[in-house]
């Protein structure tokens, strides 16, 4: 039977369905979490607040009222200053993929949602598999005898080391069959690893809302308003310069003076748009910038 859920409240007196109707009739006044509290926890983690202890889940996402998304990321292991993250300043994921292939990786069937993978000293360094759920969030991808790739995201795993086998728990059902001759590519979560400075090498993951060190975790801005960092005079001072582009430090530059065919700094990716007033010979007011990295 069909149910109007707009009355549900209404014919039986539910406190916490009042809540929710009233929500979405007419809007929350606060911030939409999507991940979730880490167990132990209890408050979601302020966004100018850092924390050793993991509060939400590696990659949770954050919309505030304002419509601003932010990502709860980590500290990379790099040590103090200056990998340390500033406001101001985009930041790098720091890590790349891992190949895990010949052998190490145990035949699985379509229908699974887990997948065994004896570590070694490629794929089980500690940093990847050192520490339970340390990949939550991150990508395994594998051909399938000539088919398409499966790509699927990492729910769990627990704590391994080289020469162990870890079992992966995965988010949906693998569709094809795996073979054990078969390569398997790894990505940790992007917001697991985080620093500056990096080069042209790496990607910015986000924006930090407030000073992040080393093995720290924090709030990032990957869609909405904030004020980045010049990398170099004349930023938004030219006729129609708008678009701005990220440097190897963190910085910005604007796209227009980015040689696309040179690593000379200057990152090809896109940081977002200038939305002030910037006039010429005026450039050296703050940039703000709508930074369009993930909405």
């Amino acid at each position: 039977m069909r149910r109007d859920l707009s009355t549900l409240d209404r014919d039986i007196f539910q406190a916490q369905g009042r809540i929710i109707q009233e929500g979405f009739a007419h809007g929350f006044n606060g911030d939409m979490i999507y991940g979730g509290l880490e167990p132990g926890q209890s408050a979601v983690q302020a966004l100018s607040a850092v924390a050793l202890a993991k509060n939400c889940a590696i990659g949770t996402r954050r919309v505030t009222i304002d419509g601003d998304v932010y990502r709860y990321g980590k500290g990379h292991a790099l040590g103090v200053s200056p990998y340390d993250m500033h406001p101001g300043y985009g930041c790098f994921h720091g890590n790349r993929f891992k190949a895990v292939s010949g052998g190490v990786v145990s035949p699985a069937s379509s229908g699974d949602m887990t997948l065994d993978i004896l570590l070694d000293s490629e794929s089980g360094a500690a940093e990847w598999f050192g520490t339970a759920n340390q990949m939550k969030g991150g990508l395994i991808s594998g051909p399938s005898g000539g088919q398409p790739f499966q790509i699927r995201r990492i729910a769990s795993h627990p704590a391994k080391v080289d020469g162990q086998v870890v079992v992966i728990t995965l988010r949906e059902p693998l569709t094809r069959d795996v073979v054990a001759t078969q390569q398997i590519e790894l990505l940790q979560n992007p917001y697991g690893h985080m620093y500056v400075p990096a080069s042209n090498y790496n990607a910015v993951v986000g924006v930090p809302f407030t000073d992040i060190a080393a093995l720290y975790h924090g709030w990032v801005l990957t869609w909405g308003l904030t004020w980045l960092t010049p990398g170099e005079a004349g930023i938004g001072s030219g006729l129609l310069d708008r678009t701005v582009c990220f440097m190897g430090n963190g910085a910005i530059t604007q796209a227009n003076t980015v040689d696309w065919g040179s690593t000379a700094g200057k990152s090809h990716q896109i940081a977002g748009f200038i939305v002030d007033f910037t006039a010429s010979g005026d450039w050296d007011n703050p940039p703000m910038v709508m930074v369009q990295i993930c909405p």
